[in-house]
């Protein structure tokens, strides 16, 4: 999965509501580019951990993927048992209408 990105765009999008923020309320320069950085960085490492919590998660997710894959289905063996209970349940149905 590409989490590569996920760090820098919560990063990015902070700062972005930081600069909205800051020209809303007219900030001077000194209190923005204080804010900004300090948004920058915190935001930054929520993103990592975000990062991490979901590559964990998406390795247990193809971890039990793969375990089913270890399971080796015959194709022959499953379509001999699908005709077996397909005849098996028609002769239970001319059973019942005799």
């Amino acid at each position: 999965m590409r989490t590569k990105l996920i760090p820098a765009l919560i990063s990015l999008l902070a700062c972005a509501v930081i600069c909205i923020n800051s020209f809303v309320y007219n900030y001077t320069f000194e209190m923005f580019a204080r804010r900004f950085i300090i948004a920058a960085i915190v935001f930054y490492i929520i993103g990592i951990i975000v990062k991490i919590i979901i590559d964990k998660g998406y390795d247990v997710m193809s971890d039990s993927l793969s375990d089913m894959e270890e399971f080796d289905m015959d194709e022959e063996l499953i379509d001999n048992e699908m005709n077996d209970a397909a005849e098996e349940g028609l002769e239970d149905f001319e059973d019942i209408s005799k």
